[in-house]
């Protein structure tokens, strides 16, 4: 999710302009969720759902509903994918941090 910002840069925060009620609940940032200021890096957030969803095949529907939902609320990966990848499970951690300012810059990876 490409999010509409304007006088963002990649390592400074200035003024944010942003919009509400735009995009995918289970790709927004908990910033978005919650209609704050945010940045480029509610769009490092959105990387981490997809890289999950692409790491980790998902049989039905309802089975990605309820994995991609733990994983955004819980912080919780199911226990086969942080058994079988832990090295992408740290890594998808790290984009998915609720503090924004603890999620890296894209060119931080």
């Amino acid at each position: 999710m490409i999010d509409n910002l304007s006088q963002s840069t990649s390592k400074g925060y200035k003024r944010e302009i942003y919009t509400r009620n735009v995009g995918t609940l289970l790709y927004m940032s908990p910033e978005q969720v919650y209609e704050k200021c945010y940045n480029q890096k509610v769009d490092i957030y959105a990387l981490g759902i997809i890289l999950y969803e692409l790491l980790h095949p998902m049989g039905t529907g309802m089975e990605r509903i309820k994995l991609l939902s733990n994983l955004r609320e819980r912080n919780e990966f199911d226990n086969t994918f942080s058994m079988d990848k832990p090295v992408e499970a740290n890594f998808i951690r790290w984009l998915l941090c609720s503090n924004p300012k603890q999620r890296p810059l894209a060119e931080e990876f």
